[in-house]
Parts: structure tokens; C-alpha cells; sequence
């Protein structure tokens, strides 16, 4: 998710890092009866069009295929009884177009604390809660990369003052930073600032920086 470009600005070259955002955060809380969620692919919102590949593309066009990924740490056991979410391995390198098939799919179940890590353009669903009594209880996030719009509107989901008693890593990492060069400023500055009067006015917001030699290029 994070990715490095150039530009030239000032008649020289100069690089810039999009760091991860979140994208979405979601609990959820499945009980008995809970019928089962049909099979999808969560990166549909980000109007992503792959073709088929036999295996993960490396460099730029293996940071361009994906858009999202997904967290899910149990907060209860997870079963197949009771709702685990099922997915089809290996559908994030399939073709836009291609349908998903239930009787590939594979199923998380999970003690708690266990955690899922799933690419959002792998095709999945939660399952039907078949149990008396279970509930299957699971906190997910998904971050998606700092230059695209987030599922979530966090700006307008979580108060100003509630945003501003989070940790300062935190409010970066919920969109409240730039997208380098200079994506997602408020009034010329960085939008944290609208948490922190005190952070110093950057006019210029981003001056550039060396190449960052641990990131592709896109």
C-alpha cells in the first residue's frame, strides 16, 4: 500500500511516499440465524479492473493490482457453524469478469486473538450462522493506499474532538496527513492542523525528499 513516485518541481527531480490510509473500520457481531453474505470482492468500490494472472505481478503493475487489504482479528471463536467468513484462495488473481464458485471456498475459523489477512479484491463472504447459541464476533480494518478516497468517511464518522485525543500516529494514519506531494490539504496546510493549531504553517506543505530506496516506483 505504500508507494513512491517522482516529480520535477523547481526544474529538478524530486520523489514523493503515499502512505497507507484507513480505508474502513467494522465489528461484526453475527448470531444465530444470521443468514449467509454472498461472495464478493471489496476493491469493486475502488473501480479496479484486473485481468487474469498466473501469479502475483511484481513491481509497478503488482502495486497497481491492488487497492485494499483487510484485518480481521477474532474477538470470539470462529467457526464454520457460526458464521466464519469463507473465501476462495487465490481469486486475487483472477479475471474482473470471473465468477465466484461457493464450492472453492475455504472457511477462517479462528480461536480468539487469531487474525485474517485477506486482499480486497479476494472474493469472500461471511457464512450463515447455523449454531443454537454462538455468536461470531470479529473486528476488521482495511487500509487502502493515501491517494484514494476511503470506504469509510471517517472525517465525518469520528468528531473533530474525539479525533483530536487520538495518539498523532493515529489521526495520520485515518487520513488526517498528506498524501505526498500535496494530496488532501485544508486551507494550504497540512489538515492536521485542524487538530493541532499549534503545528507550524508549511507554505510549500512538502519540499520534496532524496529517493526512497526501499519502495517501487509507480
Amino acid at each position: 500500500m505504500r508507494v513512491k513516485s517522482s516529480c520535477t518541481r523547481y526544474s529538478r527531480k524530486q520523489w514523493a511516499v503515499s502512505r497507507p490510509q484507513l480505508s474502513k473500520t467494522i465489528v461484526f457481531s453475527i448470531g444465530p440465524g444470521a443468514t449467509a453474505q454472498p461472495l464478493h470482492r471489496d476493491d469493486s468500490i475502488h473501480q479496479r479492473v484486473p485481468k487474469a494472472v498466473d501469479v502475483y505481478s511484481e513491481g509497478r503493475e503488482g502495486l497497481l493490482r491492488d487497492s485494499s487489504i483487510g484485518f480481521f482479528v477474532a474477538g470470539k471463536k470462529a467457526t464454520k457453524a457460526n458464521s466464519a467468513t469463507r473465501f476462495i484462495p487465490g481469486s486475487h488473481l483472477w479475471d474482473h469478469d470471473a465468477p465466484p464458485n461457493e464450492d472453492l471456498c475455504d472457511f477462517a475459523e479462528m480461536k480468539r486473538g487469531d487474525a485474517f489477512l485477506m486482499m480486497a479484491s479476494c472474493f469472500h463472504g461471511g457464512s450463515a450462522n447455523t449454531t443454537a447459541d454462538e455468536k461470531r464476533l470479529i473486528f476488521s480494518t482495511f487500509m487502502t493506499k493515501g491517494y484514494l478516497r476511503q470506504e469509510e468517511n471517517i472525517y465525518l464518522a469520528v468528531d473533530l474532538d474525539v479525533m483530536k485525543k487520538y495518539p498523532v500516529e493515529i489521526q495520520k494514519v485515518a487520513g488526517y496527513s498528506l498524501s505526498e506531494p500535496f494530496l488532501g490539504w485544508v486551507d494550504s496546510a497540512d489538515p492536521r492542523k485542524l487538530l493541532d493549531k499549534e503545528m507550524p504553517t508549511n507554505t510549500d506543505m512538502w519540499t520534496g525528499i532524496e529517493e526512497p530506496k526501499e519502495l517501487i516506483a509507480v
